[in-house]
């Protein structure tokens, strides 16, 4: 998932939902490729450009442990100046030799509750909710971010 901070006054801003689908091609919700629409505070996006593609196929070449959802959020986010939203520490790693900025679930809690989009518990409670569904998110960043989140506001 990748973000584009737009003025940040409503976290619905930081949606941008990645489709990768071929120059004119059909992806699987039915919507025809295109570069960018608007739909609901979420922007779909499809790499178009040839420069585009060719970062993709090498990024999958030299991280092949990266899938292809992983590799299309990190060439859109570098194509599009934008932040790659990913929990997924391999994704974050190598948007991070790509100098391109990231953030986690985490950020994403914390810039809600700063925007007041929502309440610091619900903030905690949404982490919770996401470690009980199976995200991987230590027992101590759950707690640091608990004890920050719920303290300072």
């Amino acid at each position: 998932m990748v973000a584009q901070a737009r003025g940040l006054s409503n976290v619905n801003q930081l949606s941008l939902c990645s489709q990768f689908t071929a120059p004119g091609s059909r992806s699987r919700t039915g919507i025809s490729s295109f570069d960018a629409t608007q739909v609901n505070s979420a922007e779909f996006v499809a790499l178009s450009a040839d420069d585009e593609w060719d970062f993709f196929h090498d990024l999958r070449k030299q991280k092949q442990a990266l899938g292809p959802g992983e590799s299309g959020a990190i060439t859109a986010a570098k194509f599009r100046h934008a932040t790659l939203l990913s929990n997924d520490k391999q994704a974050r790693s190598a948007a991070e030799e790509e100098g391109i900025p990231i953030s986690g679930a985490i950020g994403v809690l914390k810039c809600a509750v700063e925007t007041e989009s929502i309440q610091p518990t619900a903030a905690v409670a949404i982490l919770e909710n996401m470690i009980c569904e199976g995200a991987w998110i230590s027992g101590e960043l759950l707690e640091l971010f608990r004890q920050r989140i719920l303290h300072e506001n």
